[in-house]
C-alpha cells in the first residue's frame, strides 16, 4: 500500500511517501498550492491513503479543513496521526546532519512528515 504523509504548516507543507515499511521524505510545497500539488503526487505515486499530522494548538482547525479538502479532491481516505515532537525531531535530525539554517528551514516539514509516517507504519506493524 502506498501512503502519503503530510506535515501541514502556515507557509509550507512537507510530504513523505511509503511504498514499503520505510518512510522517505518526498518534497516541500507552498501551503497556498498544497491541495493541487498533493493531488498530483497522489496520482503520480498511486497513493492509496493520506496521513496528516494532527497538531495540538492553533493549527488544528486548519489541518482538519485541509484534510477535508484533500479527501474531497482525491477521493482517498484521510487519517490524522499525532505529530507530537515530529517537528522537534526533524530539527534535531537536520542539526545533526550539519545542514545550514536556511536548508533546515526548507526541509523541516519534509523530515517531520517522514518521522510521523514512520511512527504510523511502526504502529501498524505492531
Amino acid at each position: 500500500m502506498t501512503i502519503l504523509a503530510v506535515d501541514y504548516g502556515d507557509r509550507y507543507i512537507g510530504t513523505a511517501l511509503a511504498q514499503t515499511s520505510l518512510a522517505e521524505g518526498l518534497m516541500v510545497v507552498n501551503t497556498n498550492e498544497g491541495v493541487v500539488r498533493i493531488v498530483g503526487m497522489c496520482r503520480k505515486y498511486a497513493v492509496e491513503k493520506i496521513i496528516i499530522g494532527m497538531p495540538v494548538g492553533r493549527l488544528k482547525r486548519n489541518v482538519l479543513s485541509f484534510g477535508k479538502s484533500l479527501g474531497n479532491a482525491t477521493g482517498l481516505p484521510v487519517l490524522y496521526w499525532d505529530e507530537t515532537l515530529s517537528s522537534k525531531g526533524a530539527q534535531q535530525n537536520l542539526i545533526l546532519g550539519n545542514s545550514s539554517r536556511k536548508r533546515r528551514k526548507e526541509k523541516e516539514h519534509q523530515v517531520a512528515a517522514a518521522l510521523m509516517l514512520q511512527s504510523y507504519l511502526d504502529d501498524q506493524a505492531n
